[in-house]
């Protein structure tokens, strides 16, 4: 058994805990518990939350300090040559910080910071290839976006770009820096659930659209299900009909696209893993090469033994989480993977 699966199994033990307090995403609350689940906002959550003023503050302001999950210990044995990856969770971007929201000021503080210290974007897809296309001593980072909430993709009534939704800041900093800041990013979408605004980036009449600019600047669509169902809860036929009609309709909605990349809804695996690679629907096969975690901290790279394209761990974009690793791979930069030469 790989490392992954074993540590999954372990973090398993506590992820139990805390979803037995939740249900599907059409009622579920933001819990307090963190990394083990991705908790994501259901209906009673469409109106703000109070506003958490201690939240606001700027990357360079967030202190290194413990946090109320342990965070998992790096591998201290990993190797230059082997090393790990950044893939980084985030959900909403707004005007404040909340539990799994972050401002808008924020995020672009985070991904300037990762400009600056030489990280390049990767989508997920192609670190499950190997970063094939990446030149000699390049940093990926993948930055990953769950329950395509408008606020990461948003056109105002002018039909212009959001400057303050995700992708509207990387977008800028692309046009600032091209050759530093390709647009690449992850962006793992719902179709049908119980609040209008995660349904495909929350715009009905540009849905499409959306989909389609994403796929022709460079960024990957992934799948999180049709209705960020609980795959643990299934039985066969509701899981596959979970991975496998996503799939379809996401393709149906992209012409000559294929969706590959996965996220299991609060980090809940089936009770048939293998379901999750390959499967079939009303007679019509599906397949996904990778699924990536809610939770587990720095992913290994592609070519470390213990890689599991199936069981790949991120870091929940969190203020403190965020910011140890952030800090963790600056002073030990030889952890980090790195393209060789």
């Amino acid at each position: 058994m790989s490392l992954p699966k074993i540590t999954f199994l372990l973090g398993a033990l506590f992820g139990a805990l805390a979803l037995s307090a939740c249900s599907t995403a059409d009622t579920q609350q933001a819990q307090p518990a963190r990394v083990f689940v991705t908790a994501t906002p259901g209906s009673p959550a469409d109106a703000p939350p109070e506003r958490n003023l201690s939240g606001q503050v700027t990357l360079q302001a967030l202190a290194v300090s413990p946090i109320s999950t342990p965070l998992p210990t790096p591998r201290s044995t990993a190797k230059p040559s082997l090393g790990q990856v950044m893939i980084l969770e985030y959900h909403s971007i707004g005007d404040y910080e909340d539990y799994l929201l972050r401002s808008a000021e924020n995020f672009r503080a985070e991904m300037e910071y990762l400009r600056e210290h030489g990280y390049t974007p990767a989508n997920l897809i192609q670190m499950t290839e190997g970063f094939p296309n990446l030149s000699p001593g390049t940093k990926p980072v993948i930055i990953t976006f769950d329950d395509s909430d408008i606020s990461q993709f948003r056109y105002l009534d002018d039909g212009s770009l959001d400057p303050d939704s995700a992708v509207g800041i990387l977008y800028d900093i692309h046009q600032q820096h091209p050759d530093q800041w390709p647009l690449k990013a992850t962006f793992y979408v719902l179709l049908d659930v119980n609040g209008p605004q995660r349904i495909l980036f929350g715009q009905p009449e540009s849905a499409e659209k959306k989909l389609n600019w994403l796929v022709e600047q460079g960024f990957e669509v992934g799948s999180h299900t049709i209705s960020h169902f609980d795959l643990a809860t299934g039985n066969g036929y509701q899981v596959q009909y979970q991975l496998g009609e996503s799939q379809r309709l996401l393709e149906e909605k992209i012409p000559d696209y294929k969706v590959r990349s996965f996220a299991v809804p609060f980090g809940s695996f089936p009770l048939n893993p293998d379901l999750l690679e390959e499967g079939v629907w009303e007679g019509r096969p599906y397949t996904y090469t990778s699924n990536v975690m809610a939770w587990g901290g720095p992913a290994l790279s592609p070519y470390d033994p213990d890689f599991d394209s199936y069981y790949i761990f991120r870091i929940v974009a969190e203020p403190n989480e965020i910011a140890y690793w952030f800090d963790h791979f600056e002073q030990n930069p030889e952890l980090y993977y790195t393209v060789p030469q």
